[in-house]
């Protein structure tokens, strides 16, 4: 090849280089220029704890149920320490949380939930009733479990929601 047609080919090289990281750079800035909400990953996150906490595999644990109510363990004021939670926030002075378990005797044969034995809310309460889904992220999640024994179900539905709206709106 001659020495005109290797420079004509050697700028080709460096222009498609060039085009290539102009395109990389316009990507990975596009990318984290807008904020990552992770708020519906931390709510599931939150009601898979719980989950785990209260039942193991589908077997409700022996210790959290006293006369069909919570026991002391698994109270509204112990239920965090118990499960490992932490629902401090330090950028801000309201709860950014909300947790709420309902446990029900569940009957195979009909299908239906009835007999509502207890209910634990912890956190910021508003969050269910927030219009603005945008606002807060809040899910439900149904487990259907048994005792020991295995001849009494439960239907335990916790739900959970984050709001942390804040941490997602600042870049």
């Amino acid at each position: 090849m001659n020495s005109r047609g290797e420079k004509l080919f050697s700028a080709y090289w460096v222009l498609i280089i060039i085009i290539i990281s102009i395109a990389a750079s316009y990507l990975v800035i596009s990318y984290y220029e807008k904020p990552s909400d992770i708020r519906g990953v931390e709510a599931s996150f939150l009601i898979n704890q719980v989950a785990d906490c209260l039942t193991f595999g589908s077997t409700i644990k022996q210790d959290v149920l006293v006369n069909e109510k919570f026991s002391e363990k698994y109270s509204k004021d112990k239920i965090l320490e118990t499960c490992n939670l932490n629902f401090a926030d330090e950028n801000s002075n309201t709860d950014q949380y909300y947790l709420e378990i309902n446990i029900y005797r569940y009957y195979f044969k009909t299908l239906q939930k009835s007999d509502f034995y207890d209910k634990i809310q912890v956190g910021n309460p508003e969050i269910p009733s927030m219009k603005i889904r945008e606002s807060a992220v809040y899910l439900t999640e149904t487990l259907y479990t048994t005792n020991e024994n295995g001849n009494k179900a439960y239907l335990i539905k916790i739900s959970g929601g984050i709001i942390k709206t804040n941490k997602n709106e600042n870049k």
